[in-house]
């Protein structure tokens, strides 16, 4: 065994030895040793580096987009691949990977690679792929008619990145597929409620009219019911009966226990009749605007909460909500106006002053700067009344000490 490793080791030496002699003996011999040489060079791969690997990644990259762009999917997916021989663990390469594998209806490799992206997507940052992944996995569940597994990994997308639609609108097309038309119309309309694509809120539209006209009857009931309790409250609520129109507010909200609209409605009425139900709805209605980023609901329920605090005398809570009124509407005076009375009431006269100039600023509405106006005005009084109360004191202080000399100088006489 050693006589086979050192004759192993030796050869390169003796044939490199035996073109040398030749080469001595034969100008001819020179030609034959460079020509040795530079086929050993020629055939010797320098490693690429770093900087040209992500090159070629970038170049399949783009080639894999344009393909998809024409919908060849199997040709967009070979681009891909290539990408995923040099960086195997990029999340983005494998979680694209498997999204054209599956439009190509390639299933197994499409699951393979969304299981592999969804391993090395641990992060907190990678929820939006994690979430696509799962979705892609429904996908799949769904061409091979495992809905079940479909459903969940679809629920599963919602709870891993709750703020985008298209995760609600494939769930509910996984319900409609299973005929079960309540829970199709619920997602369908959940999915409305979150950030979009325009042509998929289309669908989601679509899919909403076809489950209402399978569930007719139920729907057209309820839908009667709630158009009927909904102009009963209005009604009240206009003539000033807040007690009548809250009764019919909450027989629509049993209806409708997480509608935007009916929850602003009863905390608006209740805000007359009853302080604490007024709260509790305001704060129900303030999670559900929050989650649909209803900007225009959100300030009449911040500017209503401060009207609460005020019912209250609690002028330092209602500060806050004043504060994100005016960061919402900062085109709004009458915002300003409300902020500048409320650091009136705490006695921040100054501060008072500051808002109700700004607030000026914004309006040229003369009703407006004459409220504006008088406000400063009745600061000013308050803030001069303040000055007088101090001098004042500061003369009693002064005459007490010119009094309290005068009795040691005359004890001194004594």
């Amino acid at each position: 065994m050693l006589e086979l490793i050192k004759l192993i080791l030796l050869l390169p030496y003796e044939i490199f030895k035996g073109i040398w002699e030749s080469a001595k003996e034969e100008p001819a011999g020179c030609v034959i040793l460079i020509l040795v040489f530079l086929g050993i060079a020629l055939t010797y791969e320098r490693p690429p580096t770093e900087q040209e690997l992500n090159k070629k990644v970038f170049v399949y990259w783009e080639k894999g987009l344009e393909y998809a762009k024409k919908r060849k999917f199997k040709s967009a997916s070979e681009q891909l691949i290539e990408a995923n021989k040099i960086l195997p663990d990029n999340i983005m390469i494998s979680a694209r990977l498997s999204h054209y594998l599956y439009m190509s209806g390639s299933l197994q490799e499409a699951e393979a690679y969304a299981k592999k992206a969804l391993r090395e997507a641990e992060r907190p940052r990678d929820k939006s792929y994690r979430a696509s992944l799962y979705s892609t996995l429904g996908d799949i569940s769904m061409s091979e008619e495992l809905f079940s597994a479909a459903i969940r990994n679809f629920k599963t997308a919602i709870e891993t990145d709750p703020g985008r639609g298209e995760h609600y609108l494939v769930l509910a097309l996984a319900y409609k597929t299973q005929e079960d038309y309540e829970k199709s119309l619920h997602w369908a309309e959940e999915s409305l409620k979150r950030e979009m694509k325009e042509k998929n809120q289309k669908k989601a539209e679509e899919l909403i009219e076809a489950c209402r006209q399978k569930l007719p009857d139920k729907t057209d009931e309820g839908m009667g019911e709630a158009e009927e309790l909904w102009q009963k409250g209005n009604g009240y609520y206009d003539k000033e009966q807040y007690e009548l129109a809250a009764e019919e507010f909450k027989k629509l909200h049993v209806l409708l226990p997480n509608d935007l609209n009916v929850l602003n409605a009863l905390s608006a009425s209740l805000v007359n009749t009853s302080i604490d139900e007024a709260k509790l709805y305001s704060q129900k209605a303030l999670v559900e605007a929050k989650k649909q980023e209803n900007n225009e609901v959100l300030v009449q329920l911040y500017d209503r909460m401060a009207l609460i605090h005020w019912k209250e005398e609690n002028y330092a809570d209602a500060l806050e909500p004043l504060q994100l009124c005016v960061k919402l509407k900062p085109e709004n005076p009458l915002f300003y106006l409300s902020l500048a009375y409320n650091y009136k009431f705490l006695g921040e006269y100054e501060e008072a002053i500051l808002w109700a100039d700004r607030g000026l600023e914004r309006t040229a509405d003369e009703n407006q700067r004459m409220q504006f106006e008088r406000l400063k005005n009745l600061c000013l009084e308050e803030l001069s009344r303040d000055e007088s109360s101090d001098e004042a004191e500061e003369n009693n202080d002064n005459e007490m000490n010119d009094s309290e000399k005068a009795d040691e100088a005359g004890e001194g006489e004594e």
